[in-house]
Parts: C-alpha cells; sequence; structure tokens
C-alpha cells in the first residue's frame, strides 16, 4: 500500500462514521435508539459501509456493497457482535 494511502486509512479510523458516510443519512431521518431491532440494523450497515470504504481504497476502486456486506458477515460480524454486546453491557 502507497504510504499516502496508509495515512487516509488512519485518518478514516479516527472519524465517526456518520461523517465518512454522511450521504447515508438525511435531515429527516430519526435517531434510532440503541439495542433495537432498527438500531442495531443501522449499526451494522454502518460497520459495513466503513469495510466497504476501507476496502475500496485498498483496492484503488469501488469494492461494491454486496461484496463488502458479504465479507462483513462472513469474517468480522461475529466478533463485532461479541465486542458491541459486551460494551452495551458495561454502559447498561
Amino acid at each position: 500500500m502507497p504510504p499516502g494511502r496508509a495515512v487516509v486509512r488512519e485518518a478514516l479510523l479516527e472519524l465517526p462514521v456518520n461523517r465518512i458516510h454522511r450521504w447515508t443519512m438525511t435531515s429527516s431521518a430519526l435517531p434510532a435508539q440503541p439495542g433495537t431491532p432498527y438500531g442495531e440494523f443501522l449499526a451494522e450497515q454502518e460497520e459495513i459501509q466503513r469495510l466497504k470504504w476501507l476496502a475500496s481504497e485498498s483496492e484503488g476502486h469501488d469494492i461494491g456493497f454486496e461484496f463488502a456486506l458479504n465479507d462483513w458477515a462472513q469474517n468480522h460480524r461475529a466478533e463485532w457482535r461479541i465486542m458491541r454486546n459486551r460494551s452495551q453491557r458495561q454502559q447498561g
């Protein structure tokens, strides 16, 4: 990976997802409560969009949502659920 991409990748990891993907949110969207089915769906969708962004940057082209969704579900979702459940228990 070229040095410039590494800097971009590190910067992306520090940004909140809603700043990276602000086009996915509209002003009329109601915030979903964490722990509700819709809230969990939105949280997963944000993680898939983050993976799509990072993978597309490293590949040099858009990998597409479907590829990112499959990759995330097969390789990252289980660990993400464990970490998310753990953090929600600590907060609540």
